[in-house]
């Protein structure tokens, strides 16, 4: 029998549970997923707006992947291409040394075997570079493309110095590329020396310092280091060709340290700079306006060039590595097979260790030591060079100087002793004669001496205190400035060539000529000496004893001291004292200022003691005349009774001083004096050398007609006239007049005040 349930209850009940059981679920799902729509049947448009959305991440998340991927592969690639930048700069370097024209064919060789391997490090790396197994700098040749392109091509070339065809023959051409492929290649494809023309970019900009600052600076991904030596603020510029490498700064007064681990090609341009290159080869050209410069090329085989400018001074240290200098005061090659080429008059050059070649090519002097190693000396011309080849075998590859000594090399024609340190003294014999001979420069120094054919001993050294046996008679030479030289008591004869030097005969009846130089003492001593003096600003005195005095100096002081003296003036600007005795002069100078002479005489004259002073009344005005020098030295006056100017000659260190309360009428004769005039209006006429004049107060009328002069007008509105060249004129306070009829190297300073310049001459 079929039966049909008919509990109406338990089936509700059923229907019931299963309703809510399902929305229990579909509750459950909504919290687990987070969702609240889960399938199409919870909300068909919002579950097909759900399923698209999921569809773009799926593919944003992929993308994000592919980037990675790409910037993975550039910086693969980007790693391969530093090193080959790398390559190519030394490539670079090597081309331009190469084209310098002073390498002979080994070295050349040498050169292109370091070029071939470079070479062979590029393909390397050009075909050793991959990322999944893909070449990053070419397309190879099995159909399949790359999708990213580094570049089209890639050409290398260096310029070459059109004087010369050295060449690092290894050529590369540029891969070509159709307009529609392009290049899907990084092509190492060309390297030559060439003499073409490539598009240049620059890079240039100015950087402020404070006083004393230091910066580090970078210029197109090089550091250099910068510091401020001055005590106040200033700028520094600078200017990169890109193309070349080549960096030029405009400053002074700065110190530059380049960046190691990078050459350099620096131009360094201004006055009183302190340039270090980095501990690679690097080419440095320094441009010196004024003052004294350095340049250190460090470690590498360096290139350094120096142009002196208005007779600056420029040290030089190669450091180590093999360099090549040109120019250059005071040249040091240090360590390393080093070229140096000298083209400064008075330069010292010092090769250092290594086998060194000293190239000279100058006018006149030049003091060259090759120190350690086996040093070669090419003179191509120059007059009293001095060669020392120091330790190792030395040559000479030619000598077309004039009156060269030569020492320590093959074909010797002169001595040398040596000294450590400052005042060290000893005793050197030559010809049997004893000389006492003190050093006093602040450093080691060599002393170098030569004997002439005649017998003549030639001093050749500066810096020396030298002093001869008392009872022997010297016939010496001295060819080197700051040399002071004292004789005996017989009778020397003794030769100056050169200033800044000090003679002194002392007894025995000398014979004493200067034949040039500036700024030099001779002293007779004692005894019936001769005495010719040449050159200028010299101080001549004729001791004791019946003189012969000839003079031809200008801007000289002569004393001929005690004795019937004669002296013949051949000169102009002079000042002549004849002491006691019966003293005769002929006259042949103009501005000669006379007294002990008789009837000759035109001048006063002020005998002052050695650091003493003295004040004297002219036409009812006091002067004080102050010498601070450490002898006797002797000021001449003379009076114009018609125009009551008081004209003053000295020569040296000597100060004169004007009453402040007095109008000055003045004119100034000699060399080195310094005078001040009062606190009214002055009339001051320079006629002398290196004389400065100071107006003080009022309104002055100053005036030069002398050479590497200085007025200071003071308070006042002062007229100041420069009708000579080289000199200084400062206006200070008040409204000034400044007249330049003569306008060559000068320095003018008006000053406060409003000034007026008047230029009546071509500047």
């Amino acid at each position: 029998m079929i039966t049909f349930g008919s509990d109406v209850a338990d089936l509700i009940l059923q229907r019931t549970l299963g309703e809510n059981t399902l929305g229990l679920n579909n509750s459950i799902n909504r919290m687990t997923t987070g969702y609240k729509v889960n399938q199409a049947k919870d909300n068909a448009a919002g579950y097909s707006i759900i399923t698209d959305l999921s569809t773009q991440i799926s593919s944003m998340l992929q993308v994000q992947q592919n980037t990675d991927d790409g910037i993975a592969l550039l910086q693969t690639a980007e790693g391969g291409l530093e090193e080959v930048q790398k390559l190519l700069e030394r490539l670079r370097d090597l081309a331009t040394q190469a084209s310098n024209g002073t390498y002979d064919a080994e070295t050349r060789e040498a050169m292109q075997a370091e070029a071939d391997q470079i070479l062979e490090q590029i393909a390397q790396i050009r075909e050793s570079i991959r990322y999944d197994n893909q070449n990053l700098y070419y397309k190879e040749n099995n159909g399949k493309s790359l999708t990213t392109r580094l570049a089209e091509a890639a050409r290398v070339e260096v310029l070459a110095d059109t004087h010369h065809n050295d060449t690092i023959s290894e050529t590369y051409t540029p891969v070509s590329a159709s307009t529609a492929e392009r290049a899907d290649a990084l092509s190492a494809a060309s390297f030559s020396v060439s003499n073409s023309t490539r598009a240049s970019s620059t890079i240039e900009g100015a950087i402020d310092f404070n006083k004393n600052e230091s910066k580090t600076v970078t210029i197109d991904g090089v550091d250099y280091v910068l510091r401020n030596k001055l005590t106040t603020a200033q700028s520094i510029s600078y200017i990169k060709d890109t193309a070349t490498g080549e960096l030029t700064f405009l400053a002074s007064d700065f110190y530059i340290k380049a960046q190691d681990g990078v050459s350099h090609n620096l131009i360094v341009n201004g006055s009183r700079n302190e340039v270090h290159g980095g501990n690679l080869s690097d080419k440095i050209v320094i441009n010196n306006n004024a003052g004294s410069a350095s340049v250190y090329g460090e470690a590498g085989d360096d290139e350094i060039i120096v142009t002196n400018i208005s007779g600056s001074s420029v040290n030089v240290n190669g450091g180590d590595g093999n360099d090549i200098i040109t120019g250059g005061t005071y040249v040091y090659g240090n360590a390393g097979d080093d070229i140096l080429n000298v083209t400064v008059n008075g330069a010292q050059a010092y090769g250092g260790e290594g086998n060194d070649t000293l190239n000279v090519n100058i006018s006149s002097a030049a003091y060259l030591y090759g120190d350690g190693g086996d040093d070669n000396f090419n003179i191509i011309s120059g007059n009293k060079i001095v060669v020392n080849g120091g330790d190792g075998i030395n040559t000479i590859l030619q000598d077309k100087g004039t009156n060269t000594v030569k020492i320590n090399v093959d074909g010797a024609n002169a001595y040398s002793v040596e000294f450590t340190k400052k005042d060290e003294t000893k005793t050197v014999t030559i010809n049997g004669i004893d000389y006492e001979v003190t050093n006093d420069k602040n450093s080691a120094n060599t002393l170098i001496y030569t004997i002439e054919p005649s017998g003549t001993i030639n001093f050749q050294s500066r810096f020396f205190t030298i002093k001869g046996d008392l009872n022997k008679a010297h016939n010496v030479k001295i060819s080197s400035s700051n040399v002071n030289f004292y004789g005996g008591n017989k009778a020397d004869t003794i030769v100056l060539e050169a200033s800044l030097c000090k003679v002194y005969g002392l007894g025995g009846d000398d014979n004493i000529t200067t034949t040039s130089g500036g700024a030099i003492t001779v002293d007779g001593g004692d005894g019936n000496d001769t005495l010719v003096v040449k050159g200028d600003r010299a101080l001549v005195y004729g001791g004791n004893g019946n003189d012969n005095i000839t003079i031809y100096a200008g801007y000289s002081s002569v004393n001929a001291g005690d004795g019937d003296d004669f002296v013949d003036v051949r000169n102009n600007n002079l000042l002549i004292y004849g002491g006691t005795g019966n003293n005769t002069i002929s006259d042949n100078g103009q501005n000669t200022f006379i007294n002990g002479f008789g009837d000759k005489d035109n001048a006063e004259a002020v005998i002052l003691s050695a650091n003493s002073s003295k004040d004297i009344v002219i036409n009812g005005i006091n002067y004080n005349i102050q010498n601070t020098a450490d002898d006797k030295r002797v000021v001449l006056y003379k009076q114009n009774h018609v125009t009551d100017e008081i004209s003053f000659c000295a020569v040296g260190t000597t100060t004169i001083t004007g009453q402040k309360d007095a109008a000055h009428n003045v004119s100034l004769y000699g060399y080195g004096m310094i005078f001040y005039g009062g606190n009214l209006a002055d009339n001051i006429t320079v006629n002398g050398h290196g004389i400065v004049a100071y107006g003080l107060g009022g309104d002055d009328i100053m005036t030069t007609n002398g050479y590497n002069t200085e007025m200071r007008g003071g308070d006042g509105n002062d007229t100041l006239t420069m009708n000579t060249n080289t000199n200084r004129i400062y206006g200070d306070d008040g409204d000034d007049t400044i007249n330049l009829n003569e306008a060559n190297n000068h320095i003018i300073n008006g000053g406060n005040g409003n000034d007026t310049y008047n230029i009546n001459a071509k500047v």
